[in-house]
């Protein structure tokens, strides 16, 4: 069952988002790890899905953890270390890197490693609403928000934190084509880019 509270809000960016004390600690947390353009960029991602849930229905809506789906959304990118060598060559002055590479592994994916800083961030500081369930939910948001074998087929948490990224990395046009991929009973492989496929868009803007 989702656990849902009745959350107090404000207005950043003209987006209604939950502004609850685990909420604002998540932000100073990034704010903390991440470069200006990392920041930045989960921000937008957070306030982007936000968004895309504020515009469902209220029976739709009110199924959604929406704290959750915010703490995923804005700690999405803790584990972020670029160390590829094409990668690396477009970040040059590493705005894409966490400030923090102790969360960074040598052998998971970076975002792995993000989920399992978020999990211990939530241990230590999300208090007794915060159970093994919820922090799972935040775990798998993260771990999963770059692949769209999967997170098309997890709870509606995963699948905007998926979607919220994409729609600031990408455009509002693409976020769409995941949610109604998301929405269809029998998902076909040409509703699912792949996420090379993302990354090559990305670069391509970039560059």
């Amino acid at each position: 069952m989702v656990f849902i509270l009745p959350y107090l809000t404000r207005v950043i960016a003209g987006v209604s988002v939950p502004d609850t004390p685990i909420i604002n600690a998540s932000i100073a947390f990034a704010r903390a790890e991440l470069p200006d353009y990392g920041y930045n960029h989960v921000m937008r991602a957070w306030l982007n899905g936000q968004a895309l849930i504020n515009h469902l229905p209220e029976s739709n809506r009110s199924e959604i953890d929406a704290e959750a789906f915010g703490v995923a959304t804005i700690l999405h990118d803790l584990g972020w270390l670029v160390q590829s060598s094409f990668t690396s060559s477009i970040d040059t002055d590493n705005t894409w890197r966490s400030n923090n590479t102790a969360i960074v592994s040598n052998d998971k994916t970076f975002e792995v490693d993000g989920a399992i800083a978020a999990r211990n961030f939530l241990q230590q500081k999300g208090g007794s609403t915060w159970d093994k369930h919820r922090i799972q939910l935040v775990w798998d948001a993260i771990a999963l928000h770059t692949n769209n074998e999967i997170y098309p087929h997890k709870e509606r948490e995963v699948a905007y934190t998926a979607a919220g990224t994409a729609t600031e990395l990408f455009g509002p046009e693409l976020a769409t084509r995941m949610l109604v991929c998301i929405a269809i009973i029998g998902l076909t492989f040409s509703c699912r880019p792949t996420t090379s496929h993302l990354l090559t868009l990305l670069f391509r803007e970039l560059l």
